[in-house]
Formats: structure tokens, sequence, C-alpha cells
């Protein structure tokens, strides 16, 4: 399915009669090949995957290729900061491109010019503190912009202002990136490829204009020295969950950052496994609201104590209401035989809005009825709450684990390994809000809040009911926690 794209040649390089041989003449790798195919209508081209496939030769063989074609052009090579850019990007570019294609170095405007009469801007795109944010592209009319490690871009904006820089007279008038893909699934780069239309799975996507390749180790080995993907492949085993990032070619959390629970305390074979609703207990409902990504945690704490976490939901550009339908259908799906379900919510959820009610409010008004525990929020809390879980994980009971994870709550899995990770900006400990794991876990920690909480737990409530080594019988009158703070 793999069309021949590109061919090892020449490229006609101008004045003087210099040739330059495409990738100095190796054979491309098939994602190689793809990302430099034939389909012109893709003016917006993605090749992402892991380290070594060759994304940035390929990137730069590219710039190259076009400016040596259409003598006059003008191009951005960019990485996001000024110091990637002039520390590792610059020299890449060097590497690759044969010095007698070029005519000279302008350090001031931080620009190649070929002997041809095109040239290649080197440089960050993120601006100075105090700058507007997108100052640095300001009035540059383009032929082309290629991004180096796309997925540190911030956003998506950044990739509509670059192509609105794409009014040079000279073709191809074109955006190209490359980047890693170990990133979470909340970040944009992942919807982006989630929104696009498969035509060869987990190789090549396209979306309108926007043609998306995904690179793995074995696509460029021919070119690496053996050690290089023999390690890899020895660090990161099938099973591992960096073995998609680093060999096979496949989104997943990276291994830099700290993870908040991680395999110190987290152990799958261990934690993971069937289990079932107890319906002589209440079903503990958790939500977090997010923007367009409502999420939904279900669990129980049964004694022991036991913590069983039951289902997971999470919603991608969902309207509240079609969050709570969904609910209440999986609810019914999976917990039939629920008597009582206690839910807590996020408390930013229950906010007064300038117009209509809050989401809690919007929650109760659809027939929930939900607790908020206040400040559920603020650090100490939260981190009260992932001490908890993490203090349940290394724990056994009479029953088992103290913690046991249905395997249908993925996101939850995913998270405990390696996805939830702490905020290396922040001196507090606090983790990452990346739009993915973050919704799922915070929906952990308001269970934890408001259904475990640091009170000595009243009489009859879930904990102490969990606390209870006794047979329990049938509980009855059961209340959800301490009514502090609520």
């Amino acid at each position: 399915m793999v069309e021949q794209m590109v061919e090892p040649g020449t490229v006609p390089g101008g004045a003087g009669g210099i040739e330059y041989r495409y990738m100095g003449g190796k054979r491309p790798s098939a994602g190689q090949i793809l990302f430099a195919g034939k389909r012109r209508e893709c003016v917006e081209r993605y090749y992402l995957g892991t380290p070594g496939c060759g994304k940035s030769t390929a990137l730069i063989a590219e710039v190259n290729r076009y400016c040596l074609r259409e003598p006059g052009s003008v191009w951005l090579l960019a990485r996001y900061t000024e110091t990637e850019a002039a520390s590792v990007l610059k020299g890449d570019f060097e590497r690759e491109t044969p010095r007698e294609v070029l005519e000279r170095w302008d350090h001031e405007e931080r620009r190649w010019y070929y002997r041809n009469g095109s040239s290649v801007y080197v440089h960050g795109l993120k601006a100075g503190e105090g700058q507007a944010p997108f100052s640095k592209i300001a009035g540059y009319n383009l032929s082309g912009v290629a991004i180096s490690q796309v997925e540190a871009l911030p956003d998506p904006e950044w990739i509509g202002k670059l192509r609105e820089r794409l009014r040079h007279q000279n073709p191809p008038r074109l955006l190209l990136a490359e980047g890693n893909v170990d990133v979470s699934r909340g970040h944009w780069l992942f919807r982006l490829v989630d929104a696009s239309r498969p035509v060869i799975e987990r190789r090549l996507y396209v979306s309108g204009p926007r043609l998306i390749v995904i690179g793995n180790l074995a696509d460029n080995e021919r070119n690496l020295p053996p050690e290089y993907g023999e390690g890899l492949r020895r660090d990161y085993p099938p099973g591992h969950p960096q073995h998609g990032p680093k060999v096979g070619g496949w989104f997943g959390p990276g291994d830099s950052g700290e993870p908040v629970y991680g395999p110190g305390v987290f152990k799958p074979e261990v934690h993971v496994g069937p289990v079932e609703f107890d319906p002589r207990f209440p079903l503990l409902e958790a939500w977090d609201f997010g923007i367009a990504r409502p999420a939904v945690l279900w669990s129980q704490f049964l004694p022991g104590p036991r913590w069983v976490c039951l289902g997971e939901w999470l919603g991608n550009n969902v309207p509240l209401a079609a969050a709570v339908m969904e609910a209440k259908r999986l609810v019914g799906q999976w917990f039939p035989g629920a008597k009582q379900i206690f839910r807590t919510a996020d408390p930013a959820g229950a906010a007064r809005k300038d117009v209509g009610p809050s989401s809690v409010q919007f929650l109760r008004g659809m027939g929930l009825g939900v607790m908020v525990k206040k400040g559920a929020n603020t650090p100490v809390q939260r981190l009260w709450a992932i001490q908890q879980a993490r203090d349940l994980l290394t724990r056994r009971t009479p029953a088992g684990e103290a913690v046991r994870i249905n395997p249908r709550c993925e996101i939850v899995i995913e998270g405990l390994q390696y996805g939830y990770k702490r905020d290396p900006a922040r001196v507090d400990g606090m983790p990452v809000k990346d739009g993915y794991f973050d919704h799922i876990a915070n929906c952990l920690e308001y269970t934890f809040l408001a259904f475990w909480g640091s009170e000595a737990p009243v009489e009859g409530s879930v904990k102490a009911w969990a606390l209870d080594d006794r047979e329990p019988g049938e509980p009855k009158d059961l209340v959800p926690a301490t009514q502090t703070g609520y």
C-alpha cells in the first residue's frame, strides 16, 4: 500500500549546477517515503514516531529539496525554544546539508542562504518575556515552515498562526512538522491524529489538507548502529508502558517526569483483575467536569479496608447533559443491583456562573444528588488523597489486596503506571494537568476526600464499615462520610 513516492537521486541546485543528493543518497524508509509523498493536496504534513525513525532527517531533507527546486524560496526551520533551535536544530541542518549548496550564515538574521538565492531561517518560536505570544513570526512571508519536535508547541493555535505566514510567491506554501509520540492522549497532537481518518492503520492518517505519518524504530533501523535499536528493545520490551513511543511507534506517556504512583506502588499483575460490584454497599460515583471532557469514576470502599475501582468514563467534546445520560446508562449496565449511589464532584463545578446553573446544580437538576467537599482542589487536600491511595496500594488484607481494579478501567491503570505525573515546574509535588489522565485521577482523589476523609469516621459511614473487620451482613442507612466541610 506504500507508494514509491521518493527515490534516492539528485535535485537541481541552481547556480553553478550544484546538485543535492536527497538524504545523501540513502534509501528512504517507508515512513520517510510517505512523508515526502505525492499527495500534493496535503499542504500540512506531520511525521511522528519513535526516536531513531528518521523524522528530523526527513524534515531537513524536504526543506533542502524544496529550497533547491525553487530558487529564491524562503523557509522557516524552527523549534519551540531558541535554545533548542540554536544548540540542536542548527547543527542538524548543517550536518544534513552539503556545504557546497550553501553560501553563508547570517548571524543577525539567524538565516542560512543557499547559492541559488533560497534561504532558511533557523530559530525558536517562543516569544521572550513580556512579548506577544506570536511576535517572533510576525511579518514573515514564507514559502514553507518546518517544525522540529512539534509536540513541544503548547497548543494547536501555533499551527494556524504559522500557516498564516505561508504567503511567499514561491511554492510550495507547505507546513511540515516532525515530532515524538511520547505524549499522553490528552495532548493536542494525539487529538489531531485521533480526529483524522486512518488510511493505513497506525501508519498513515488524512484529514482534509492534513497528512500524518507514524514511524517506528524498525522503519529506519538499517541506517542506525545495531546497538541503538538493540538497546531500545532491551529497555522497552513489549508490555512496557513506553514500548509504543520508544519502539512500536504509537502514542504513550514518556519516561520523563516522576509518576505520581508508578511501578514502586502500582503493579498491574497484582492490582488489576476480576472484581465485581458488591450490592450490599453503596456505589461511589465521582465527577470531574473539565472543559468539554467530563469524567466519571465508579468505585467502592469495602471491609478490610479495601478500595475497588469498578468503572470509568471520559468524554471528549461532550456536553454535560449527554455525559449524565451516558453515566446513567453505564450504571444500569454495570451495576444493576445498586441500591445506594453516593456522588461527589469537582468543587469548581459548584461555582456560580454568570448565565445558567453551575455544573453541580445541573447534575442535581438531572436527578443526581451530589455532595461537594470544600477545598478538595487545594494542594494539601489532593496530596493527602494521593497519599491515602498510595498507602492502600501497598497493603494486603485478609480478603486480598487492599486495592483491586477492574480491567475496563484502562485510564486508571495507565495513569497509575506512568501516565499521571508530577509537575516538575511545581515545588509542592502537585500533578500535571494533561487534559487526559488528570481528569480520572482527580475523580479518584475526590472519592478519597469525600468518602474516606481525614476525620474520624461517623458511625454507619462508608469509612466506618470499611474499617470494621467483622462480617458486615446487610448494612442499612449508610451515610457517605463525616458531614464536616460539605
